[in-house]
């Protein structure tokens, strides 16, 4: 049973602007699609933190495969948009083949942009059609569904509570 995956990357504008040189186009333009490049125009210009997130989401997806040795397939993986613009990943030639043999049936990625720097996660796991899907309903679960763990280190609800209100005022503007 495929227990699921994440990848995750971050990619600073500061790369994406030195690949939008003269110099850079030529990398960009083997990184990305065409149907890429054309999601990552706007009327002003380039989409500096469409383009970085495109990337970092495609080297997330790839870390999913680990293929140790291997170079990413930029091509093969393409992050284009579903309709509300939610990424969506569509995977071909080395790309697929790499994650037939890693088992990865399905793939969805997040994508997040704050200058500096654009963030994705990628996650795998069964495909959303699999009977491996979490039950309706508590009454559909089976008896146990908690991954075991360290009675130890097994914190109480209350003690949740208390990291999470730290955490909140800890942490300056949440």
């Amino acid at each position: 049973m495929n227990r699921g995956r994440v990848g995750i990357d971050l990619v600073p504008y500061g790369r994406v602007r030195s690949l939008l040189t003269a110099e850079g186009r030529p990398v960009l333009s083997r990184m990305l699609s065409g149907a890429e490049l054309a999601l990552s125009r706007t009327d002003t210009g380039p989409d500096v933190p469409g383009i970085a997130g495109r990337l970092a989401a495609k080297e997330a997806v790839f870390k999913l495969f680990r293929a140790a040795g291997q170079t990413l397939p930029w091509q093969d993986i393409e992050i284009l948009k579903e309709d509300g613009g939610w990424p969506v990943v569509r995977l071909g030639g080395r790309a697929a083949r790499l994650a037939r043999a890693a088992l990865v049936e399905y793939v969805d990625v997040s994508i997040s942009h704050d200058d500096p720097c654009a963030i994705a996660i990628a996650y795998s796991g069964p495909a959303p059609e699999s009977p491996l899907r979490w039950p309706a309903t508590p009454d559909d679960a089976p008896e146990t569904v908690r991954t075991p763990v360290d009675p130890a280190a097994d914190r109480t609800t209350e003690e949740w509570k208390w990291l999470r209100q730290e955490s909140k005022t800890s942490v300056p503007g949440s």
